[in-house]
């Protein structure tokens, strides 16, 4: 798809979140933005929690299980009623009318893949995730996540 960049936006420095949409951000905080999703609790991906919360965000979207993680360990009285835990494969809708849906990405539990839908445009952002056990759906951009491409953390990975 060559006009990938009117629906996404990538910044190249480290740990930056990735932007979808005309209100989403990932895994951080970018002003303007007003929905938030953090996609698991590993510390490279909640590094801007305390920021979002403290902004002006519409809804904030965790995994069920990432929602109790972040209980325990943050000011459960940051829990106001826009942080909301969304479970695997419910749909989202934000005011903008874009849906949000988060999707299992095997890598720890509560971790997630966020499929987004715009008009009729299928975008699918993949950070941390297991292959082949996380499915992925059908997209027409898909955005990967790769902090962890280089030698350092290089595994042996089957293809199946």
């Amino acid at each position: 798809m060559e006009n990938w960049k009117n629906f996404v936006k990538i910044n190249e420095k480290e740990n930056s979140p990735i932007e979808i949409g005309n209100s989403i951000v990932i895994d951080g905080h970018v002003d303007g933005k007003k929905n938030a999703i953090f996609t698991h609790f590993h510390s490279d991906h909640i590094q801007d929690f305390d920021l979002v919360t403290g902004s002006s965000y519409h809804k904030i979207l965790l995994h069920d299980i990432t929602h109790e993680v972040m209980i325990a360990l943050k000011n459960p009285r940051k829990f106001m009623k826009n942080i909301i835990p969304l479970p695997y494969d419910q749909v989202h809708t934000t005011k903008f009318g874009e849906t949000i849906t988060l999707l299992d990405a095997d890598h720890i539990p509560g971790s997630c893949q966020v499929h987004v839908k715009i008009d009729n445009t299928r975008i699918l952002y993949s950070g941390d995730f297991v292959f082949p056990s996380a499915a992925t759906p059908k997209c027409d951009i898909l955005v990967l996540d790769a902090n962890h491409g280089t030698p350092q953390f290089t595994t042996n990975t089957a293809i199946f």
